[in-house]
């Protein structure tokens, strides 16, 4: 399975569906991507790092358009 969230390389299961880390799906981890850019990203666009959210913005975006969560968040 692959939701196409974006996980912390410490992760072993995907937070959102717990697929393993070591699942494949085409060219994709379902942790998040063999170091090119996923489908439907452009480069620079970013994940939240705020707990709870998560979620995909793009690059021009100074903050998360769900949360308000600044893009140099450290997360906590």
């Amino acid at each position: 399975m692959y939701c196409g969230v974006v996980n912390y390389a410490s992760r072993t299961n995907c937070y959102r569906c717990g697929s393993l880390k070591n699942d494949i799906v085409g060219n994709y981890n379902t942790m998040g991507c063999d170091g090119t850019v996923p489908p439907g990203w452009k480069t620079g666009d970013w994940i939240c790092t705020r707990y709870g959210c998560g979620v995909h913005n793009y690059a021009s975006r100074i903050e998360c358009f769900k949360c308000k969560t600044p893009r140099n968040f450290g997360g906590a």
